[in-house]
């Protein structure tokens, strides 16, 4: 399905909602042993990701592409959004079911990783060390 933007509004809008992704997706990824149901959020994320690029898939990496050139560092949020949306893109390429494309655009955000994620909690329950 193609969305056809009429108005400079209707762009600006679906410009916040991949904003608003990466905003989200910024902060699990910031401190992923310190978010509640980490697991359930990056499902969420990743279902959100998949309505969003289902509207219009060239336009949702065009936009993608904008918010990552906007991010001053070398690897953000808005990055780990483009690996996803590649990878969903992808998958039918390569004869993926369902659940094996969801597995890996689950994955796609990690794969550009260099360091090691270190838990920044001591207790699980308690996120007063997060941040």
């Amino acid at each position: 399905m193609s969305l056809i933007l009429k108005t400079e509004n209707d762009y600006e809008d679906l410009l916040g909602q991949w904003s608003d992704l990466e905003a989200s997706l910024g902060l699990i990824l910031a401190h992923p042993y310190c978010a509640q149901e980490f697991e359930a959020r990056m499902y969420q994320y990743g279902r959100w990701m998949q309505d969003l690029v289902a509207h219009d898939a060239h336009l949702a990496l065009y936009l993608l592409f904008q918010l990552a050139t906007q991010s001053p560092v070398g690897y953000s949020a808005s990055h780990a959004l483009v690996c996803a949306v590649l990878c969903h893109l992808i998958a039918p390429e390569f004869g993926l079911s369902e659940r094996e494309r969801d597995n890996v655009v689950l994955a796609g955000p990690f794969l550009p990783m260099q360091t090691k994620v270190r838990p920044c909690c001591v207790n699980w329950a308690s996120t007063a060390n997060c941040g």
